[in-house]
């Protein structure tokens, strides 16, 4: 885990959403963030408070959602995975990416338009399709590491960006980063890599790709 480190300290915390992926259960969540955020510590100085859902950030909008967190701890920095992606894509320089998603086309177009025009190029799309949150965690290691390897493999691309925070991709990304040569994020990584960073905890952690070097 990328916050199993001396000093470091992780807690969560969840709040309802609705089985299906869709663009208005993930804006539904809005209403819960404050109410969850302020079960974690109440009254604690939290350093830096994160909401892990990348489409939802998307579609709630990460400034949206820090001020939702704000409400309840107002001294924390935020952060979502999909400001915490953007950073990590453009701090490695990444021009062009293949993505690769488990929603269906009308968040894959939401998310390919918000990186294209705040980040790079999306060369490539592929996605599972799948509008179920419950089955999106079933998809294994296995299904992700042939995907990102073949998509990531185009000459049209210079990363490989896994998006959903309910992928189980974290612990294969140093085995594609080598067998593609390319730098591969996930929405965990990234989203882990922000939070340390934000807190000032430079930490190498390279066993976790590229990014968790920098």
């Amino acid at each position: 885990m990328i916050f199993d480190l001396p000093g470091v300290a992780c807690f969560v915390n969840r709040l309802p959403c609705a089985a299906a992926i869709k663009p208005d259960s993930l804006k539904a969540m809005e209403s819960e963030i404050t109410r969850s955020a302020g079960l974690i510590l109440p009254q604690l100085l939290v350093d830096v408070m994160a909401f892990g859902c990348t489409s939802g950030s998307l579609l709630i909008g990460p400034e949206t959602v820090h001020a939702r967190i704000k409400e309840v701890h107002p001294d924390a920095l935020c952060t979502t995975p999909i400001e915490a992606a953007s950073r990590a894509l453009s701090t490695l320089e990444v021009r062009s990416i293949a993505l690769i998603t488990p929603y269906e086309n009308d968040i894959n177009r939401y998310l390919t338009a918000y990186l294209q025009e705040n980040v790079c190029s999306v060369a490539i799309v592929g996605s599972w399709n799948e509008p179920i949150d419950a089955r999106v965690g079933r998809i294994s290691a296995d299904t992700i590491r042939k995907a990102a390897l073949e998509f990531g493999s185009s000459d049209a691309v210079d990363a490989v960006f896994i998006s959903c925070t309910n992928l189980r991709a974290l612990n294969i990304i140093g085995e594609l980063e080598s067998k593609l040569g390319k730098p591969v994020i996930s929405s965990n990584q990234a989203l882990g890599w922000h939070c340390l960073r934000l807190a000032a905890i430079n930490s190498n952690l390279p066993h976790f790709g590229r990014l968790l070097s920098l």
